[in-house]
Parts: structure tokens; C-alpha cells; sequence
């Protein structure tokens, strides 16, 4: 396979971590940022029933056994809110992304010196790389036959 990735195996994997992130209390952004996926795509998957299905069950679950700790961050949150930093350096965003509101992060961010130092530093790097980025990437994945000839559909875009 040269090395290149399984489009379909890829997608398969992203599914499943936007379901993780709904089983643990997560909303849509979070899904999203789950995901590595921009929100629009992620409606795009939620026309299909079984992955629908499959997020509003991991929803359902996580609020009737309140996985989710209002206004704490876990150690999956605080992943996708570093990476989504990482990526971007937008503080409102990330925070969004992880389920929490910018009051909430600044509390936390106050208790936490280990945690505000993360922040800072995922942030820095945001700033640097969004500075320097420039035009669109593309990489090169393996489509199986089934999936027929030609390219992905803007519906297999992901997002920077």
C-alpha cells in the first residue's frame, strides 16, 4: 500500500471517536473536535441512521449516568482542548470544543498551575503555526474499489 492511509479505515476511526466523545458527555462541537472534523462535516455523517443512532445513544448515556462534571475538565477533555489549541490558538474555540465555558477554563487555569502551563504553551503554538500556515494540504489516502473511481467529495474534507 506504499504506506498511504485507508480512507474508509480513517473515516471508520473518526466515527468512533466522535461517539467516544459523546458517551463521555461531550456536545456537537466536541464531537467535532473529537473527530479532527469541521461541524459541517460532522452533520454531513449524521445522515447516515446508524452513526446518528449510534451518537444520540452515547449522548442519552452519558446524561443519564452524568459522566460529565460541570465545569471540570477530565483528561480527554483537556486533550481535545490542548489540540485544539494547538491547532488554532483560539482560546473561545478550544474551550467550546471541550465542553467548557471561558469562566470555567479560568478557574481551572487558576487551581492549576500544570494546566495553565499546558494551556499557555499549546496556545504559543497555535499562534506560531497559524502565522506561518499558508494555502491548503493535501495528502494521499487509499480508496478502496468499492468506493468508486475519481476523488473524495468535499463531504471527506477535513478540517486544518
Amino acid at each position: 500500500m506504499c504506506g498511504y492511509q485507508d480512507l474508509a479505515a480513517e473515516t471508520n476511526q473518526r466515527r468512533a471517536d466522535a461517539v467516544h466523545a459523546a458517551a463521555l458527555g461531550l456536545g456537537p462541537r466536541g464531537w467535532a473536535a473529537a473527530a479532527g472534523i469541521s461541524e459541517s462535516l460532522l452533520g454531513e455523517w449524521r445522515k447516515d441512521p446508524a452513526f446518528d443512532g449510534a451518537l444520540t445513544a452515547a449522548a442519552a448515556l452519558a446524561s443519564a449516568h452524568r459522566v460529565a462534571s460541570p465545569g471540570q475538565l477530565n483528561g480527554f477533555q483537556l486533550r481535545l482542548l490542548l489540540r485544539s489549541l494547538a491547532r488554532s490558538g483560539r482560546l473561545g474555540a478550544a474551550a467550546t470544543s471541550a465542553g467548557i465555558t471561558l469562566k470555567q477554563l479560568a478557574r481551572i487555569r487558576q487551581n492549576s498551575p500544570q494546566v495553565n502551563s499546558l494551556i499557555e504553551a499549546a496556545t504559543l503554538h497555535g499562534r506560531h503555526r497559524r502565522g506561518r500556515r499558508s494555502g491548503s494540504a493535501y495528502r494521499l489516502v487509499h480508496r478502496d474499489a468499492a468506493a468508486g473511481p475519481g476523488p473524495a467529495g468535499p463531504s471527506e474534507k477535513r478540517s486544518p
